[in-house]
């Protein structure tokens, strides 16, 4: 099972975003930054990444896929919800789903909630995801 699916579609700006447009029979990825599918390619490479170097030590959190959003919305920043469990990526001066740190920061929040769960109150949740994760 692919540890990502990318949802819903989004148009705005002049262009239509469908997700999941990073796909290549080739399996070549080579995308330019100003290509919409480089985001996505980004994501699940860094996302990927993390969680093959935590399962190589033995930690194996996550039996579920995680939603990503590429090209969120207008803006710049990136999140974790806490109710859809998804990661979302905006797009702005400074496109979230191209910073390496970014990505995996937010999927640090992901683990985090996978670890904890419901064991916090949601206002504590949050204050203690940013507390956990601030370097």
């Amino acid at each position: 099972q692919d540890l990502f699916y990318f949802p819903d579609s989004l148009s705005r700006r002049g262009f239509h975003y469908q997700p999941g447009m990073a796909f290549e029979p080739s399996g070549h990825y080579f995308y330019a930054p100003d290509d919409l599918r480089f985001a996505e390619v980004s994501i699940y490479y860094w996302i990927n990444s993390a969680q093959s170097y935590l399962q190589a030590r033995g930690y194996h959190i996550f039996e579920r896929p995680i939603s990503a959003r590429a090209h969120y919305r207008e803006g710049s920043n990136a999140s974790f919800n806490l109710y859809t469990k998804g990661l979302s990526f905006d797009d702005g001066f400074i496109d979230s789903a191209q910073d390496a740190d970014v990505i995996v920061h937010e999927y640090g929040h992901a683990i985090l909630d996978e670890i904890v769960g419901e064991k916090l109150y949601v206002t504590a949740r949050t204050s203690f995801y940013e507390l956990t994760y601030k370097p």
